[in-house]
């Protein structure tokens, strides 16, 4: 271990292989980890105790380790026939990041990972759609009860009563016949009648209560914002010459695109407002999908992804976006 941290950052990966072999891994792979340091990746070894080595592998197999020996065998199908000690290093870039299974018998205290870029230096420009959909959620209601309940009520009503009254007065006078004709056995029955209140119920409607539902729609503008990957292509100066053609970087043509800017949209908002348009075209101009291919061609597939992004926004901006377009492709 010793050995392999003095095989450090800086030092050359010679040393590397020499300290891979003393640690007990086999000649082939340390190879393959020293050409894989070269190539500009990170080579990680752990020390643990014996108990724990199997369980330290499988944490580091976790994070996504690649497997160092397809790894080499792909580099053998492109021509490579082991480590050079003399071959210039290649050095990865800082945030591109992937990671390398261990490989071959190495010691059981070790554990090795080696990490960097896609062999073919590719990257995949993916972009964001926004999908707007429905869901019906509650938002509150009614809830109706019936219930029955006893309410005192009064109502008055005149009620007739009668009275049987017998008046007994002295009288004296001669008999007449009416009178003979009743001095006679006979009774007399004179009955008392009242009227009593007499109560009925009847059961009336007098309200009717319907619940029914109202349906209203309206639009809603949903704002939010969708990622793409931007890929900036600048030249590399380089010490000899070459006939192939590598497009600027976007500064190159920013104070050119402000200058159009002034004469055609100032007046529309700042320039910050304009930079975007003038950024698509660019990077319409430098992608390898459109090589070769004119601006007519191209418009129906562009506007639909330049929508996708910005709203419906294609009629306000694309006389900027074909203006980049045109100049960095040299018709400007």
């Amino acid at each position: 271990m010793a050995a392999l941290a003095g095989a450090g950052v800086g030092a050359v990966t010679g040393g590397l292989l020499g300290a891979l072999v003393d640690l007990g891994v086999p000649q082939e792979s340390a190879e393959a980890y020293a050409e894989s340091v070269r190539r500009g990746n990170v080579l990680v070894t752990a020390q643990v105790e014996d108990n724990r080595a199997d369980e330290a592998r499988r944490i580091m197999q976790r994070k996504g380790l690649l497997d160092i020996d397809q790894q080499a065998q792909e580099w053998r199908s492109s021509g490579w026939n082991g480590f050079d000690t003399t071959a210039t290093p290649a050095v990865a870039p800082a945030n591109d990041v992937r990671k390398s299974s261990p490989a071959g018998n190495g010691a059981a205290k070790t554990t090795a990972m080696a990490s960097g870029k896609a062999a073919d230096g590719s990257f995949q420009v993916v972009e964001e759609e926004l999908q707007v959909g429905k869901r019906a959620v509650e938002t509150g209601g009614v809830r109706v009860t019936s219930n029955v309940r006893e309410v005192p009520v009064e109502e008055e009503v005149r009620l007739r009563q009668e009275h049987v009254e017998v008046e007994r007065r002295p009288v004296d006078r001669p008999a007449t016949a009416a009178d003979l004709n009743a001095f006679q056995e006979g009774t007399i029955e004179v009955r008392e009648t009242q009227e009593q209140a007499v109560v009925s119920k009847e059961a009336r409607v007098v309200e009717e209560v319907r619940v029914r539902k109202n349906v209203e729609e309206r639009t809603e503008k949903v704002q939010d914002t969708v990622r793409r990957t931007e890929v900036d292509v600048q030249p590399i100066a380089g010490s000899g010459r070459s006939s192939s053609t590598v497009a600027s970087s976007f500064d190159t043509y920013d104070p050119d695109f402000r200058t159009n800017y002034k004469s055609l949209y100032s007046q529309k908002g700042k320039y910050e407002r304009f930079q975007p348009a003038y950024r698509y075209g660019y990077t319409l101009a430098t992608d390898s999908r459109y090589q070769g291919r004119n601006w007519s061609e191209i418009e129906p597939e562009v506007r639909k992804s330049w929508n996708t992004q910005n709203q419906n926004s294609w009629e306000d901006f694309k006389d900027a976006i074909q203006y980049g377009w045109d100049k960095v492709r040299g018709k400007i």
